[in-house]
């Protein structure tokens, strides 16, 4: 893929400084979709989320559940301890050159200030393309805190692998 992705730029840097298009695929976004479940490969899409995604909204519900539907009351709030002795290390993650860039996060879940959601697996293939957003509602001793996001695909024999994360720092001016 990096291979492919450099040829990828160099097309586009060669099309933008020199006016030559020869390199330069047809269409507007050129993405690669991994995952041997899908066929992966590039694909072509004429913007930016592409106009056929569809909004998938997934609530939190009790005991580490996902649902895919809103539930009709809320749920009772679920709590952790933050040490800053102890903080929430990284296990790396996407990086342009690296052999594996995505890791088994099964050891952070394990710890007891992470909180982890999961749902049933999925009846078929899901193609997940497109911007990701989380809603958390959230309360802290501190006004001033940290929230870290991750989705993760969960394969048959319980590996977690990074789809997409985001860190957000919370202070009170902020939100």
């Amino acid at each position: 893929m990096t291979a492919a992705a450099l040829r990828e730029g160099l097309g586009w840097l060669r099309a933008g400084l020199l006016a030559d298009n020869r390199l330069v695929r047809p269409g507007t976004v050129h993405l690669y979709l991994t995952g041997e479940r899908t066929g992966g490969g590039w694909r072509r899409v004429p913007s930016w989320p592409p106009p056929q995604t569809g909004e998938r909204r997934i609530w939190l519900a009790e005991q580490g559940q996902l649902q895919a539907h809103e539930p009709a009351q809320a749920s009772t709030p679920d709590r952790y301890r933050y040490d800053p002795a102890n903080p929430t290390p990284s296990l790396g993650g996407p990086v342009l050159l690296a052999r594996e860039p995505i890791v088994d996060n099964r050891p952070l879940e394990a710890r007891a200030d992470v909180l982890t959601y999961t749902m049933a697996p999925l009846a078929s293939t899901l193609e997940a393309i497109g911007p990701v957003r989380v809603e958390l509602w959230v309360r802290a001793s501190s006004p001033h805190f940290d929230v870290f996001a991750r989705v993760c695909d969960v394969d048959s024999t319980g590996a977690s692998w990074n789809v997409c994360d985001a860190l957000t720092r919370i202070a009170p001016d902020r939100f």
